[in-house]
């Protein structure tokens, strides 16, 4: 059972709503986690969240289980007829039915994640909307202690991000340009690549706009980066 938690105790916590499938016209069931009643524990430094009772990542993603039709919940848009065509072309014809558990396991939440991403590369969708998806697997491999995987995937995220920077207006995906800086930052220093990390974190330090709870964690992130670049130093005068 998801996060150690009795089949009773999840049905407190998350609620259902039923929705057509933009494609098939098959019923999806969209399950979402009640935020009054799963409190935030910790953020880490890359931003992410942990709860004390169930993880709202496991439940960010819509999959038709008909057709494979899959997108982020906070993607309120629904494909054009157009986009449609490329993922039934690339994703539904490849598609065998499948079945997931009423609560799913982290197996499944990283699954459903993959079935989005390729929904999202099937109809050209942006950078940033692949960046974000990436990230949040990384994080679900971060909850399975599957460190290579959550590395891989973390690696894959920074340079969707950089390349969203680079190419797309703000927000990207729902992300401001002080944010996607930080996260480039932070998955720098996850990833061990400290100087970029120092590099991306430098003009938020000299932002004198930025809230204040951002602010404080960009100074958290500069102490852990120059703890980093010190040690690596004093490994090389030995």
């Amino acid at each position: 059972m998801s996060q150690g938690l009795s089949e009773e105790e999840l049905k407190v916590l998350i609620y259902e709503k039923e929705m057509e499938c933009p494609l098939c016209k098959g019923k999806i069931i969209k399950k979402c986690v009640k935020g009054s009643r799963n409190r935030l524990i910790r953020t880490d430094v890359d931003l992410c969240p942990h709860y004390h009772k169930v993880n709202p990542l496991f439940y960010e993603v819509i999959v038709c289980e008909y057709c494979g039709f899959a997108q982020l919940n906070k993607k309120d848009e629904m494909p054009t007829p157009a986009e449609g065509e490329l993922i039934c072309k690339n994703v539904c014809m490849n598609f065998t039915q499948r079945h997931y558990h009423t609560f799913y396991t982290a197996e499944e939440a990283v699954e459903r994640y993959k079935l989005a991403l390729v929904n999202a590369i099937a109809r050209n969708g942006t950078m940033g909307e692949r960046a974000y998806i990436l990230l949040k697997m990384a994080w679900v491999y971060r909850e399975m202690e599957k460190q290579e995987e959550e590395i891989d995937h973390l690696i894959k995220a920074r340079k969707a991000f950089m390349i969203a920077y680079q190419s797309e207006e703000f927000p990207i995906f729902e992300l401001q340009e002080v944010v996607v800086t930080y996260l480039v930052a932070a998955i720098s220093y996850e990833i061990g690549e400290y100087k970029e990390a120092k590099k991306w974190l430098s003009p938020l330090m000299m932002n004198k706009k930025l809230e204040v709870k951002l602010k404080d964690r960009c100074l958290v992130l500069k102490d852990m980066i120059n703890k980093k670049i010190s040690e690596e130093n004093q490994k090389k005068n030995i």
